[in-house]
């Protein structure tokens, strides 16, 4: 298991300039051209437990608040609520309303 930067780097060398200056903190024009036409997501969680599920609905079932949330409505049979996908620059999270 990797669990740390020096074991990660072990393994795999930096990455290189290219590759870093294509990392963003927010969501630019670009992601929500793809993600806001598209029927299918999957939405991924991390912590202690890993865990991706799949979402899917009709094409804008996925609507952006802000360059770092975006409203995901639940799947036909689970609870009618919405959901906000919040993405600090650090991490994502993802952010139930209650009731």
């Amino acid at each position: 298991m990797i669990d740390s930067q020096p074991a990660l780097r072990a393994l795999y060398p930096e990455p290189g300039e290219r590759a870093l200056r294509k990392q963003i903190d927010a969501l630019d024009g670009h992601c929500m051209r793809f993600i806001v036409p598209s029927p299918f997501v999957v939405l991924a969680t991390g912590g202690d437990a890993l865990d991706a599920s799949p979402r899917g609905g009709a094409p804008g079932f996925v609507r952006q608040v802000d360059a770092h949330t975006l409203l995901i409505a639940d799947a036909p049979g689970k609870a009618k609520r919405r959901c906000a996908l919040v993405m600090p620059p650090t991490c994502s999270a993802l952010r139930r309303p209650r009731g």
